[in-house]
């Protein structure tokens, strides 16, 4: 059983040319590499992270996560209002850092070894090739706090593809609709 406590959205500006993404959707990188010289700040992070809490049949422990989704915006030039979206990788990761939990979150999250010896020469090296060819898609091995990442070489999103309308926006609230039609609702959170 997996539950969701909490999904926050962080924007900045990117405004340094090291903070620029690696990977872009093609049908935007005229319009990035334009702002890489620039760093006007029109360019953002869009960060999702989402706090959880896992319930193992096998632990009979809740164990709490969090996973980022890391992405970029730009305003879309022909639609008034909308941010063009593009995610470029992500992380989920254990919330507690004591060793029980994080032992318990590995043997959940961690990467079995599957049973090769039926496998015929090559197969793995060729899935391998698959999810790098078909998603661009690199994972990380899960680390020893039980961190696993991953990074997109072919991102998803961009003009017209992936974005959201703002509806609603002032300083403490902001209302979008998604590409798919869903309504988020954002309250500013002040952090001490």
């Amino acid at each position: 059983i997996c539950s969701i406590q909490q999904q926050l959205n962080t924007i900045s500006s990117v405004k340094n040319k090291k903070d620029m993404p690696q990977y872009v959707p093609s049908s935007l990188k005229r319009e990035v590499n334009d702002e890489s010289g620039k760093c006007s700040g029109r360019m953002k992070t869009y960060n999702i992270i989402a706090s959880f809490t896992v319930e193992s049949q096998d632990t009979h422990k809740a164990l709490r996560g969090i996973m980022t989704n890391y992405a970029y915006t730009l305003p879309d030039p022909s639609v008034p209002g909308r941010l063009s979206i593009w995610f470029t990788g992500g992380t989920i990761e254990p919330a507690d850092e004591d060793a029980e939990s994080v032992r318990a979150w590995k043997k959940i999250f961690g990467s079995p070894q599957p049973d090769k010896s039926e496998d015929p020469p090559g197969a793995d090296k060729a899935r391998q090739m698959a999810q790098n060819i078909l998603l661009g898609a690199v994972s990380e091995p899960i680390d020893e706090q039980g961190m696993i990442g991953f990074h997109l070489k072919r991102p998803i999103g961009g003009h017209g593809s992936a974005f959201c309308d703002i509806i609603y926006m002032d300083d403490d609230l902001r209302v979008m609709r998604g590409h798919s039609g869903s309504i988020y609702l954002f309250k500013r959170a002040v952090f001490d």
